[in-house]
C-alpha cells in the first residue's frame, strides 16, 4: 500500500505542467518635439527584449524595451537613442517605469538631455496578452 501511494504522488507531481511566462502587449507612441513619429506595437514574453527602429526627417531613432511583470505592475526598461551621421548608435537615456496594466505611462526626455537632439517622449501601455 505504501509503495502504491508513493508512486501515485510521483505521478501527480510529474504531470503538473509548469506555469508559462506572462506575455505582454506593448502599445507605444514615440514623439519628437510633440509630433508623433511612430506608434509601434509589440508582444513580449516576461524578461524578453526587443529593439525597434524608426526613421523620420529628424533622423533614425531606436527603442529597446524589456518587460518584467510583478505585483505592483509591469516594469518596463527602455533604452532610447539615435544613430549619428557615421552610423554609430548614440544612447540618450535608459529610463524605466512601473506601469499598471492597461494604464498609459509616459517618459519624456528634454532636448540636450543625454545628447537628445530634440524633446523625445515615449508613451507606453502594457496589456496582458492572451496565449
Amino acid at each position: 500500500m505504501k509503495l502504491f501511494l508513493a508512486l501515485l504522488a510521483l505521478t501527480s507531481t510529474a504531470s503538473a505542467a509548469p506555469t508559462p511566462p506572462k506575455t505582454y502587449e506593448l502599445d507605444m507612441k514615440l514623439s519628437l518635439d510633440g509630433k508623433t513619429i511612430a506608434s509601434p506595437r509589440a508582444t513580449l514574453v516576461d524578461g524578453q527584449s526587443l529593439t525597434l527602429k524608426e526613421r523620420s526627417e529628424a533622423g533614425e531613432t531606436f527603442i529597446e524595451a524589456t518587460v518584467q511583470g510583478g505585483k505592483q505592475g509591469v516594469l518596463i526598461k527602455f533604452t532610447l537613442g539615435g544613430v549619428d551621421a557615421q552610423g554609430k548608435r548614440v544612447v540618450y537615456a535608459r529610463p524605466q517605469v512601473i506601469a499598471a496594466e492597461n494604464q498609459a505611462a509616459t517618459i519624456t526626455l528634454r532636448e540636450n538631455e543625454g545628447g537628445s537632439p530634440a524633446d523625445l517622449s515615449l508613451t507606453v501601455t502594457a496589456r496582458r496578452a492572451e496565449r
